[in-house]
């Protein structure tokens, strides 16, 4: 009987062994997706990142947090020691920028490969002092235990709450807005070429002329004497790009979602008032760069009406591939006719890596293996160098201003009807161009003040001038639209704004103020007054393509 009592015994402590080596393993294996989905949770509202994309990755972690948790066992000889060593490594990954932005206020000197060499000795060390006090630590697994159970418990915390935000945005998604994929094509509408100069960042001419002192009277005159009709104190409520283009150029999803989403967020005009949108967003399951930013109504508008469609812009982060793409903060393979090839460039979740993680030691390696690797989708195209060096000053760097001028020229060639998307970036923060367009020497230690404004707004409008000119030359009928999406909305600069005495109101304001002019030939029939840039494309779509969209009423 007494034999009996003992191999029971024996193989009841024998499972309870095996249970406790399997809850550590199972906690080094979910421990890395702690952070995982809690960065995916924390970042779910400004970035669209896949969920597939999160459990793909949170299995290859898992599998590599098993791996280096089996090393960590041999080398201290113990699960207890292992655990802590996982801990503290898994901690480091993720953890790893923070740290850097710590240590490089102890010493500027500082660099990403010096505090990984750090963390690697540190690591050593604790694993051998782990490996010493083995007994110690074994003696307390009853703690270690409870501590591999807390991992599974915050895995859980932060991984259950993922899951069914996914499968609730999956379900509701198509509920919250409408976006207009079928429009009325009535083949009696003129087809002029149309080009929409997206002048991202640029305030409008009232607000340059409170705020900074600058009357814009020389710009307004150039811009009327080329047949624009200005709205001069123009202003749109979106805040960032991700926000107002889709209001600019969506007038379905504006009037059946976004306008409502803005009046619900109203209260926070002072505040986070763009992250309360991308939060609403998020609840509702609308996700902004996978559903909206590929069907952009002004675009698919005028494919429907036999346009091609042209894009130019600095990345297809936002602004994806729909027909014929330009990139212009590339001199290499700079245009692209497939609409896989934003895929050739991080996407979201990637650049939450970078943003944490070692990784960023290996952006620009990683980024230009993602771009090489998809280089057969794009192409090159002539440098123009004859009709560009006039217009720019001798650079050493690839410049902003000259990928913008080479895809214009390049599109030209483009049969006509087209509609051409062209974004300016040059006016966007941070501010490190003076009023000839070159780099300040060094570049300024704020490049987020306020006071940096003034002079790159007035060479991204010397650059705007010189577009319109280019495309006048080609085309004196061409419709020519000068629109920003946001002034002034990085919180760096606002909160320099502050500080120099600016009040909530001037800071919403220079936010939300826009330029706003376009320019209609009396050929195309023409334009009475200034246009409301919520009606540019309600205006647009139904004199050139088809009625479709009723005019906002103006205010």
């Amino acid at each position: 009987m007494k034999q009996v009592v003992g191999v029971t015994f024996t193989s009841t402590k024998t499972k309870l062994v095996t249970a406790e080596k399997l809850l550590y393993c199972c906690a080094a294996c979910l421990l890395p997706n702690i952070f995982l989905f809690f960065l995916y949770k924390s970042n779910k509202a400004l970035n669209d990142i896949p969920f597939l994309q999160c459990l793909m990755l949170a299995a290859v972690l898992g599998a590599c947090s098993v791996a280096v948790f089996t090393l960590f066992r041999i080398f201290a000889k113990g699960f207890e020691g292992a655990l802590i060593g996982i801990l503290l490594f898994w901690l480091s990954f993720w953890l790893f920028e923070q740290l850097f932005a710590l240590c490089l206020k102890l010493s500027t000197s500082f660099t990403r490969i010096l505090l990984l060499a750090c963390l690697i000795v540190c690591g050593i060390l604790v694993l051998l002092f782990f490996r010493q006090h083995r007994d110690v630590l074994h003696s307390n697994q009853r703690v270690f235990c409870a501590l591999a159970a807390i991992v599974c418990g915050l895995f859980a915390f932060n991984f259950l709450p993922a899951l069914y935000d996914d499968f609730l945005s999956v379900s509701g998604a198509k509920k919250a807005y409408e976006l207009r994929t079928e429009f009325i094509v009535d083949p009696s509408c003129p087809h002029p070429d149309i080009y929409w100069l997206h002048m991202d960042g640029m305030m409008g001419f009232d607000a340059v002329e409170k705020h900074f002192g600058d009357t814009q009277d020389g710009l307004k005159e150039e811009i009327k004497s080329r047949g624009f009709v200005l709205n001069k104190n123009a202003a749109v409520e979106g805040d960032t790009t991700r926000l107002a283009t889709p209001a600019l150029t969506c007038p379905d999803y504006y009037d059946s979602y976004l306008r409502g989403l803005i009046q619900e967020a109203g209260h926070l005009r002072k505040g986070r008032f763009s992250w309360e949108l991308y939060r609403l967003m998020a609840r509702d399951g609308v996700r902004i760069n996978e559903d909206i930013a590929p069907n952009l109504e002004l675009l698919h508008a005028f494919i429907a009406g036999g346009y091609t469609e042209v894009t130019i812009a600095n990345s297809t982060w936002f602004f994806v591939p729909v027909d014929r793409y330009y990139r212009t903060n590339t001199s290499k393979y700079p245009y692209t006719d497939s609409k896989n090839a934003f895929m050739s460039e991080p996407d979201d979740l990637m650049r939450l890596l970078f943003a944490a993680t070692p990784l960023s030691m290996l952006e620009e390696s990683i980024t230009d293996y993602m771009q090489e690797s998809s280089k057969a989708l794009w192409h090159s195209i002539p440098a123009y160098d004859e009709i560009i060096q006039p217009l720019v000053q001798p650079k050493k760097s690839y410049r902003r201003d000259t990928g913008l001028y080479r895809a214009l020229i390049d599109s030209f060639t483009i049969q006509s009807p087209k509609l051409v998307y062209a974004q300016n970036h040059i006016a966007h923060t941070p501010f490190t161009l003076d009023e000839m367009g070159c780099f300040y020497e060094p570049t300024p230690e704020n490049s987020f003040s306020v006071d940096l404004y003034l002079p790159q707004h007035r060479y991204a409008a010397k650059v705007m001038l010189n577009t319109i000119d280019m495309i006048l030359e080609q085309n004196r009928d061409a419709v020519i639209v000068l629109q920003a999406d946001h002034g002034i909305h990085m919180d760096e600069v606002h909160e320099d704004m502050r500080k120099k005495g600016y009040s909530d109101e001037d800071v919403i304001e220079i936010n939300q103020s826009v330029i706003s002019a376009v320019r209609i030939p009396a050929s195309m029939g023409g334009l009475d007054g200034p246009l409301d840039p919520l009606n540019i494309t309600r205006l647009l779509v139904n004199r050139y393509v088809g009625e479709n969209y009723a005019l906002l009423p103006k205010k």
